[in-house]
């Protein structure tokens, strides 16, 4: 340790006088200046390489018997900025999404043929948020459309026509 700091010091058999004495001072600030300036910037170089500022947000999708469901779709919000972000359930039914800023995130899953699901998710930095899914069944719906016609026999009345009705064959 004393020989990496010898060359802070002056060096020895120096004849001094007072513009030796100023000259070899501001040589020692000098070299402490840059030294000190080396020390902060690998300290500080080095604590910067390690912060995060986003955090992420995984989980798998699930039916109600437990399989998975595939090719979902994944919709998140940052509630304080807005932003949306989609993804969708790859083949085991697991979602990733990262880069996410820190904050409070609404998340909505929608798939055919079950109920969408929606939370609320905060996201911390640094940090996996697992939020898993498992889907009720929606309801099935079924469309009936019905054409009003003239009926051509009369149920609420006996009424027998008079009109002949003639037949050509």
């Amino acid at each position: 340790m004393k020989r990496f700091f010898y060359w802070l010091a002056p060096a020895r058999g120096i004849q001094y006088s007072f513009r030796s004495i100023a000259e070899t001072a501001n040589t020692f600030t000098l070299r402490a200046v840059i030294m000190g300036s080396l020390l902060l910037s690998f300290v500080f170089h080095q604590s910067a390489l390690g912060q995060a500022v986003s955090g992420n947000i995984v989980g798998t999708v699930d039916d109600p018997s437990g399989g998975v469901v595939p090719g979902a779709d994944i919709s998140i919000i940052d509630v304080e900025r807005g932003i949306h972000y989609s993804t969708t359930s790859n083949a085991d039914g697991n979602y990733t999404q990262t880069h996410l800023l820190a904050g409070h995130y609404r998340l909505k899953v929608m798939a055919p043929g079950f109920t969408d699901f929606v939370t609320t998710v905060d996201v911390q930095v640094d940090a996996t948020t697992r939020v898993d899914v498992q889907f009720q069944l929606g309801k099935s719906e079924t469309a009936i459309t019905v054409n009003a016609e003239t009926p051509l026999l009369k149920t609420d009345r006996a009424d027998v026509s008079t009109t002949p009705v003639s037949y050509t064959h």
